[in-house]
């Protein structure tokens, strides 16, 4: 049944471009049956009137006509492709018209760059809901919890629970419409976006690739500053990519200058790499909040052990908050979280 429903839709998708492929294949028969009947005209003319041309005259006359056959199909083609393009612009226009769009209120000012200093958490009475009418159906219903600095919490919960809803929701990535979420007693409502995130490292379940290099990946904000002011060089880098066993794939594929699209890594591989680029992140901003996604799903139990004990070098005395399926996993933690139906 799924797979009909699946050839079901893929004919709907394609019912659009097999009605313009049919007109434009009648309109070319029209053209030619015209250029038919003139070409069957004027050869009639030509032997009824034998004294009216000559036979240089009739055949340029049948050289044009053939000529007029081709040049009519090519602007009919023409024609379609180009309103083809411009119902495509308007769609593009429509898009950039009618999709909204962050916008920080102008009178925010950016806090201190040392901001979060400690890396509290607080969720006081916070709901969050998707779609134009916040009111229905929340994912996320009145929502307290507090996880202080240099905190672990665990976030457990079946899917659609809220566990994602609630690092969304810490990323300023969705609306609050009641409550308010805290960082050092501060607002995030009330600090830039762009700020804000930059000063939070998160590492999702997918890991984003974009296009560039190896290294361009590494670091998309540019060259990494550490703390003492020296940047971050391809040693340290390939240090990194060492102990998470990942350099010797990217050496034989031709090294940190090479295309990601050519490294083909799989979901583990790019799971371990997203970890390098977070702790990268880490040590560009001296972060104090983590947030992880189902960060180990892909990987084996060596490489996970192995990516753990590096996360915990790096992030150590960060506030982490991690979503997790693994209930095995909240014996490790300073502050379990059992989402249930948003709260």
């Amino acid at each position: 049944h799924a797979i009909q429903v699946c050839y079901d839709r893929f004919d709907h998708s394609q019912k659009p471009y097999y009605y313009m492929l049919t007109i434009q294949r009648w309109l070319l028969l029209v053209l030619d049956i015209v250029t038919l009947i003139i070409a069957i005209i004027l050869v009639s003319i030509a032997l009824l009137c034998t004294r009216t041309t000559s036979q240089a005259g009739l055949g340029l006359s049948l050289y044009n006509l053939a000529f007029f056959s081709v040049l009519s199909r090519s602007a009919v083609q023409a024609w379609t492709h180009l309103e083809t393009s411009l119902g495509a612009v308007i769609r593009l226009r429509n898009f950039e018209e009618k999709t909204p769009v962050e916008q920080d209120d102008p009178n925010i000012q950016a806090p201190a760059a040392t901001w979060p200093t400690e890396g509290r958490v607080e969720f006081t009475n916070v709901s969050v809901a998707y779609g134009p009418e916040p009111t229905l159906n929340p994912a996320l219903e009145r929502v307290s919890v507090t996880v202080r600095e240099g905190q672990k919490a665990i976030v457990t919960g079946r899917t659609g629970s809220g566990k994602s809803t609630l690092i969304l929701s810490l990323l300023n990535l969705l609306d609050i419409t009641e409550g308010q979420v805290l960082i050092d007693n501060v607002d995030i409502t009330d600090i830039p976006r762009n700020h804000l995130r930059s000063r939070i490292t998160t590492l999702p379940q997918d890991s984003l690739e974009m296009t560039g290099t190896v290294w361009e990946n590494l670091l998309p904000l540019g060259p990494v500053v550490i703390g003492d002011g020296a940047n971050i060089d391809a040693n340290i880098v390939t240090d990194l990519l060492t102990e998470i066993t990942l350099w010797n794939h990217i050496d034989a594929m031709g090294g940190l200058h090479t295309p990601i699209a050519d490294m083909f890594f799989s979901a583990g591989q790019k799971q371990l790499f997203n970890a390098i680029r977070a702790i990268l992140h880490h040590m560009q901003f001296e972060t104090k909040i983590v947030l992880m996604d189902e960060v180990t799903s892909s990987v084996d139990h060596v490489a996970k052990e192995r990516m753990q004990v590096m996360m915990e070098t790096a992030f150590r005395g960060s506030t982490w908050i991690i979503i997790s399926h693994d209930t095995h996993a909240v014996t490790d933690c300073d502050v379990a979280l059992h989402m249930s139906g948003g709260s």
